[in-house]
Parts: C-alpha cells; sequence; structure tokens
C-alpha cells in the first residue's frame, strides 16, 4: 500500500485538541488523524453492513 502525503487546514480549537490528544496517548499527531480517518471509514462502511452480518451469522448457526 502507497503511502500519501495530504495536507489539512484545521481550526486551531481542532489542532489543540489533536495535540493534546497525541501527547497523552504517546502518538503523533499524524496518527491521532489516520485513526481517526479509519474509524470513520469503519463506521461508513460497516455499520451498514451489521444486519446483513448479523443474518448470515444466524444462518450459520442454524446449519450447525
Amino acid at each position: 500500500m502507497a503511502i500519501k502525503r495530504m495536507n489539512i487546514k484545521v481550526a486551531e480549537d481542532m489542532h489543540e485538541w489533536i495535540q493534546k490528544e497525541a501527547e497523552n496517548r504517546g502518538l503523533t499527531m499524524n496518527a491521532v488523524v489516520v485513526f481517526a480517518l479509519e474509524t470513520y471509514q469503519t463506521q461508513r462502511e460497516v455499520v451498514p453492513n451489521l444486519g446483513k452480518m448479523q443474518m448470515i451469522m444466524e444462518q450459520l448457526e442454524k446449519a450447525k
């Protein structure tokens, strides 16, 4: 997987929050932002399919 650079602009209070979060977790600011974006992506892709996944799990349980 290739890594691409992206510059973003955020409000000063958001920048301060990211900086504090990074310090508290012992991470870089970049890592905090990437984690937040990955979490958002997961929510957008996985959560809508939870019903389908539950149905598949129930079918697998019945098949046992």
